[in-house]
Parts: structure tokens; C-alpha cells; sequence
């Protein structure tokens, strides 16, 4: 009988120290994932936080109340989800976010005057990187005003490499820096692009405010463009189509780039410019191979 008990007291000092070595591992990745993650958004220094999380299971670190201190202002997110961290894969999201700073309480204001309250955000990013193709692909990065709307941006990208993308998240007020910066931006090139924007409510809010109709606001644009910018047919007819459908039902605005070959930046930049200076966007369309499409 005693050795019985004997074991079994061995047996719960044995699962007891596996639980404590396991909360250890789990609370020293936590820390050294939302460190690697800091990092890797030039975020290091800059911050405080509350309880930092991982999930053996998800494989996932979750951090709550994060503070973030600029000289734009003191930013907080409550709760920050990482759920892919490693030199080639970076997968998260940002819930609740809100700051003093001027912009978003411009922003906040602007809201408030349309009758949202509790004005916070969330945003969403997935991308991963290839040292062997230099190729970034950005699958996701969505910014979401809940019950708002919805802002995503969808990227591939080649000729990059892992040093620009590091200068990147870096600020420099050095000019030669910057100049260098731009000189390895300019040779990146754009292999496709995707905005998307999603009504989730504002549309009709901007409606009542304005007090004006889908219809009103269709014909408006129509004829801005048609007096003041050059389309070809086709984009503009698919332009109508879509803008009809979205002012009218809600759902989401898709623009899309294939540029066949892949277009750099310079010359993204010089395409930009000379269109501002013609009003013609039938070239910058068809280089970027431009495409409009409504997605209830």
C-alpha cells in the first residue's frame, strides 16, 4: 500500500514539473516571439504591454494591451494575435485599435459625425517572402472599421530583397539614406496588385448625411470623368458597371493589376506622373493592365 502511494505521489510530482516546464517554454516563446515581432516592425523600445500568451496548440502568441509611444502619440491595441513569425512567414492581426494621435482623432471625429461611437480598428496581415525568387507576396493586409468598412491591399512582388524590406520598416531623416533607399525601390517590380474596398454600413450613413441617392452620386462621377479624365471605352464602361452595383447594393470594389511584363517602381512613379500632368489615364490602365470588378 505505502509503495503504491509512494508512486503515485512520484507520478503527480512528475505531471506537476512537466506542466511548470511547459508553462516556462510557453511563457519564454511567448516573450521571444513578441520581441522577434517588435523587431521586425521597428517597434523595439517603443513599447509596453500587459499578458503575453502562447498556445502550444495553435502554435500562436497573443499580447493584451499593447501601448505604443511615437512622437505622433500614444497608440494601444488590445490584443495583438501572432500567428506566424519566422525569417520567411509573418502572419497577424491587431485588434481594438485606437490613439491620441492628431490623424485618428481627425479620423474619429469624422465618424462620429456619420454616428459611430467607440471608434476602434482592426487590422489584418499575411505575407511571406522567398530568398531563392527575391519575391515578397503580401496575401493579406486588411484595415477594418467594424460595422464601417473594410480597406485590403493584396501584393506580389520581385527583385526585392531582405535588406530593403528590413530598410523599409526603418526611418532614416539621413538624405544619402534615403536616396539609396530609392534607388533599390525603384528596380522592384510589380508583378500584381489588388485593392479591395468593403461596405459594412457607411455607405448608407454617407448617403442619409449627404442626403443624395446612388444614382446622383453615379451621375456626378460620370460626368467629372468624362470632362476631365481620358479612359478607353472598355475600362470606363467596367468602371460604370461596377461603381452602379456598389453604390447601389453595398458589397465590395475590386481593383486589380497584371502588368504583362511586370512593371518597376520607377517607372510605376514616372507612368503616375505623367498621367497627374495629361489627365489621361488610358496609358497607366493599360500598362498596369488595370481591372475593375464589383463582388456582392
Amino acid at each position: 500500500m505505502g509503495r503504491k502511494i509512494l508512486i503515485l505521489g512520484f507520478l503527480i510530482l512528475g505531471i506537476l514539473f512537466l506542466i511548470g516546464a511547459v508553462q516556462i517554454y510557453a511563457n519564454k516563446k511567448a516573450e521571444k516571439n513578441l520581441q522577434v515581432f517588435l523587431n521586425r516592425l521597428g517597434l523595439e523600445g517603443k513599447t509596453s504591454y500587459g499578458r503575453v500568451n502562447y498556445s502550444l496548440f495553435k502554435g500562436s502568441t497573443e499580447v493584451e494591451n499593447l501601448r505604443i509611444s511615437t512622437a505622433q502619440g500614444i497608440t494601444t491595441v488590445e490584443k495583438v494575435r501572432i500567428l506566424k513569425i519566422s525569417p520567411n512567414n509573418l502572419k497577424f492581426s491587431l485588434i481594438g485599435i485606437s490613439s491620441n494621435s492628431e490623424d485618428f482623432r481627425g479620423f474619429r471625429k469624422n465618424m462620429e459625425e456619420l454616428g459611430y461611437r467607440e471608434i476602434k480598428i482592426n487590422t489584418y496581415f499575411s505575407g511571406k517572402f522567398s530568398d531563392v525568387k527575391k519575391e515578397l507576396f503580401i496575401e493579406e493586409w486588411r484595415v477594418e472599421v467594424p460595422f464601417a468598412f473594410s480597406i485590403g491591399v493584396k501584393m506580389h512582388l520581385d527583385r526585392i530583397s531582405r535588406s530593403l524590406i528590413s530598410s523599409l520598416m526603418e526611418s532614416s531623416d539621413n538624405e544619402e539614406s534615403i536616396k539609396e533607399l530609392s534607388e533599390k525601390l525603384g528596380k522592384v517590380r510589380i508583378r500584381s496588385f489588388e485593392f479591395i474596398f468593403k461596405d459594412a454600413g457607411i455607405r448608407k450613413r454617407l448617403f442619409e448625411k449627404k442626403k443624395v441617392t446612388p444614382a446622383e452620386i453615379l451621375q456626378t462621377l460620370d460626368v467629372y470623368l468624362e470632362r476631365n479624365v481620358k479612359l478607353d471605352s472598355l475600362f470606363r464602361e467596367e468602371l460604370h458597371k461596377a461603381l452602379k452595383e456598389f453604390l447601389t447594393k453595398g458589397g465590395t470594389l475590386r481593383i486589380r493589376s497584371d502588368p504583362i511584363p511586370p512593371i518597376d517602381f520607377q517607372t510605376f512613379v514616372l507612368l503616375g506622373i505623367l498621367t497627374v500632368q495629361s489627365e489621361d489615364l488610358s496609358e497607366f490602365i493599360y500598362r498596369l493592365n488595370l481591372r475593375v470588378k464589383y463582388l456582392p
